[in-house]
């Protein structure tokens, strides 16, 4: 892997990723396979999240208002169910649903009228969208009456001195269910984790061969300081969206923003640093001064059975060659020795690194069942003021690690679940969302105390 073809592999992948998300997101992302899911007690959260932003928390006192909310969103499930099922057209559609959800999929499939697959996205959205906006006018003229709050608008503002952007209200009176409601991918399935995960294998390719090492890839894109940890880690192109808030969805989509600002910035001191020609500790292509002192020694050792007949010599290094054509006009050493007619395999048995052995981190099925077998003592034990209390013991019991997978920088990433029905109300996000409180807080410090204990290394975690 060379340094030239490194080089054309990062601004390959500058190329893919300059340009608005949106044509992306319109173009390829949309059309991928969808899957809407709604619940009634998502969307309440979601509403709480939005008040929460305008200081009208209060009204959820009101168990008269609460009592409203749950009749609403409940009734909304009931009419979606029937949308989804007649869902026009000869689509692939795929519906899951029982008192508590919905799940609708639709398969990517292309669009004989046009040169593209369908719009999954927008037909999913078809299934909400009245529903919805029905939905926000009731709960406009119910604020207004019952409490004299008049819901306005919120826009997108620069904010100077931060150079960042910011959501702010407007003293425009809310109309439709747009100006609360969006759809929201859920974490990890997002448009900007698939786009720079296909910038990648776009680039990829592009510039490197079927037998080009990924894995040298990975190690010196990590020496370049090229951070890809919102890169999408797993290899599925699907999505998964709900109905979020306005204000969660458009903060979300500010810091994918940033995101992609920090990677693209990273990506140009990378070519920067390469086109520099000066030495980058790390960075992997050819041999490393201790892979080159190997074979020398090797090759030195080779050359004398060389000159042995009925002997065949395995795994040598090549450059032994070039060092037997070298030591030749000097004058190689002769063997005096009888030698067995019977023919002779020599293999090569020295080492100059320490040989690796391998550990648990090497059998991801084993890891899982060693990490699962003490998990739940362990977040038991995590467990105590600020963070959830210990009082049944069923939130501890259902913290399982469920698989692990290999991210794009080459280190384990364990996706686990826990029991959602009711403690994924304290993940922040949700109405009882807190930073001290969330569940996903305690778990993962929970399997790290144990990754350490079995000196596994770097990783991540994930909630699925």
């Amino acid at each position: 892997m060379s340094r030239k073809s490194l080089v054309n592999f990062l601004q390959t992948l500058d190329n893919e990723l300059k340009g608005r998300s949106n044509l992306y997101r319109t173009n390829t992302a949309d059309r991928r396979e969808h899957t809407f899911v709604y619940l009634p007690r998502v969307l309440v959260e979601e509403l709480y999240e939005e008040f929460k932003f305008r200081g009208i928390l209060n009204v959820f006192d009101d168990a008269k208002f609460k009592a409203f909310i749950d009749l609403k969103a409940n009734a909304i499930l009931s009419l979606l169910r029937t949308n989804a099922n007649t869902l026009s057209g000869n689509r692939q559609v795929t519906v899951a649903s029982n008192q508590h959800y919905l799940r609708v999929t639709l398969a990517t499939e292309s669009n004989p009228k046009k040169d593209l697959a369908y719009n999954n996205f927008t037909k999913l959205k078809t299934i909400y969208t009245n529903e919805i906006n029905k939905f926000v006018v009731d709960l406009v003229n119910y604020l207004e009456k019952e409490y004299k709050i008049i819901l306005t608008k919120s826009k997108k503002e620069f904010d100077r001195n931060s150079y960042s952007s910011r959501l702010v209200l407007t003293d425009e009176r809310v109309e439709r269910g747009s100006d609360l409601f969006e759809g929201g991918h859920v974490e990890g399935e997002g448009v900007l984790e698939t786009r720079i995960r296909d910038a990648i294998d776009t680039s990829f390719n592009k510039n490197y061969s079927k037998r080009a090492s990924s894995e040298i890839l990975k190690s010196n894109l990590k020496a370049l300081g090229l951070d890809l940890e919102v890169v999408r880690d797993d290899s599925n192109s699907s999505h998964t969206f709900f109905i979020q808030s306005r204000v969660g969805n458009q903060a979300a989509g500010i810091i994918s923003a940033k995101q992609k600002a920090e990677l693209q910035k990273q990506l140009k001191q990378a070519l920067a640093r390469l086109n520099s020609k000066l030495p980058i500790a790390g960075l992997k292509g050819s041999d490393s001064i201790l892979e080159k002192k190997e074979k020398k020694l090797l090759a030195k050792t080779a050359n004398p059975f060389k000159a042995l007949k009925n002997v065949q010599l395995q795994g040598f290094a090549e450059e032994s060659k070039n060092i037997r054509r070298s030591a030749s006009k000097k004058g190689s050493t002769k063997i005096s020795k009888k030698i067995e007619p019977q023919k002779r395999v020599i293999k090569p048995k020295i080492s100059l690194a320490k040989k690796k052995t391998k550990g648990v981190a090497s059998s991801p099925l084993a890891l899982i069942a060693l990490i699962n077998k003490d998990l739940p003592r362990v977040v038991q034990a995590n467990m105590g003021p600020p963070r959830l209390e210990n009082r049944t013991g069923r939130f501890a019991a259902s913290a399982r690690v469920v698989s692990v997978n290999t991210t794009t920088q080459g280190f384990p990433s364990f996706a686990y679940t826990y029991q959602t029905y009711p403690y994924q109300t304290f993940e922040v996000g949700y109405a009882q969302g807190s930073q001290d409180r969330d569940p996903r807080n305690i778990i993962n410090k929970s399997i790290r105390e144990i990754a350490a204990q079995m000196a596994i290394g770097r990783f991540y975690t994930r909630r699925v």
